[in-house]
């Protein structure tokens, strides 16, 4: 019996005082993040868009969609490409009250390791096309939303 206290005595004392402690700058805790995919259709108003985006140091584990009520539902994306850092995503609005201007269509959940600080979402490619179904040129991008957890 006293062996046992003994060996746990040690053990404690090991794990206490073994190992030296870390600078908290080096150490790097894992994070959430949330980025919006944000288009600016101008006076154009947004039937459909695409875009591929890669986020290095990140994986992806959400998507969901954006304000208008035209993409509030989640757009279109390979689930598998979930878990990875780039995914492909696509969404088709149909009627009559189509958005237009600034319009957060898609918001992207990523995990990160910690030592990436601010994620440098890159955009691949991205095609935006009115009601008629032709291509126009938008402003896209892809930003941190500032919900992160």
């Amino acid at each position: 019996m006293i062996a046992f206290r003994l060996l746990v005595t040690l053990a404690a004392a090991l794990l206490a005082f073994g190992n030296p402690p870390q600078d908290p700058a080096a150490t790097h805790a894992p994070g959430f993040q949330v980025l919006d995919v944000v288009v600016d259709t101008g006076a154009i108003p947004l039937a459909a868009w695409q875009l591929e985006v890669t986020v290095e140091g990140a994986l992806l584990v959400g998507v969901e969609g954006g304000e208008p009520a035209a993409f509030r539902d989640a757009p279109r994306y390979d689930p598998k490409a979930l878990q990875g850092d780039r995914i492909v995503l696509a969404a088709l609005a149909v009627g009559d009250e189509l958005p237009r201007g600034k319009l957060r269509v898609a918001r992207l959940h990523v995990t990160t390791n910690g030592s990436s600080g601010n994620l440098t979402p890159v955009l691949r490619s991205a095609v935006t096309a009115d009601a008629e179904g032709r291509r126009f040129e938008a402003h896209l991008e892809v930003q941190a939303s500032g919900e992160g957890r």
